[in-house]
């Protein structure tokens, strides 16, 4: 049987397995909220970066989208087709961590009608699956959105825990 890293028969090592994608190590020569903004207050999908890459080694791996929970969501009825639509995109399209930097026109291939288009955003933030930070401030329609860390995150998932905590709460009751 072959095997790329092990000679099964004799037991030799032919190969190391090559974990070069793992956490890039850097040295942080930046210090958040002092040198760089901190997340909250980025505006850009640069500073963003900036801030959130001295915190985080694993920013240039692909967002982990929950799609599982949001089609369960739909099939319950918790969400509508469209409202499950606009979470889809915004979570491809997170800058870091689970922040999307962008113009609100980009969702028009989802919902064409404006007016529509910032009901569905404004009855998902009413739902608690987003959080609209920051509103037209270089386009009249630019936003930074933040989507609920249990359905995307970009970045070091040990991070991601505590994030969804203090999302929902720490427990029942609360």
């Amino acid at each position: 049987m072959f095997n790329k890293y092990l000679n099964i028969e004799t037991g030799e090592i032919l190969s190391k397995k090559d974990i070069s994608k793992g956490k890039v190590k850097h040295e942080i020569d930046c210090y958040v909220g002092i040198d760089t903004k901190f997340p909250s207050e980025c505006l850009t999908q640069d500073h963003l970066l900036e801030a959130i890459g001295a915190l985080d080694g694993y920013l240039h791996k692909s967002p982990k989208v929950n799609y599982s929970a949001l089609l369960k969501s739909v099939t319950d009825s918790l969400l509508t087709v469209k409202e499950s639509g606009i979470i889809s995109y915004l979570s491809e399209h997170v800058t870091a961590w689970n922040y999307y930097i962008g113009r609100v026109c980009d969702l028009d291939h989802i919902i064409s009608d404006k007016k529509n288009l910032n009901k569905y955003l404004k009855e998902l933030e009413k739902q608690g699956l987003i959080k609209i930070e920051h509103k037209g401030f270089f386009y009249k329609d630019s936003v930074v959105i933040r989507i609920s860390p249990f359905y995307v995150w970009k970045g070091d998932m040990s991070l991601r825990g505590n994030e969804i905590r203090s999302w929902y709460g720490n427990g029942i009751g609360e």
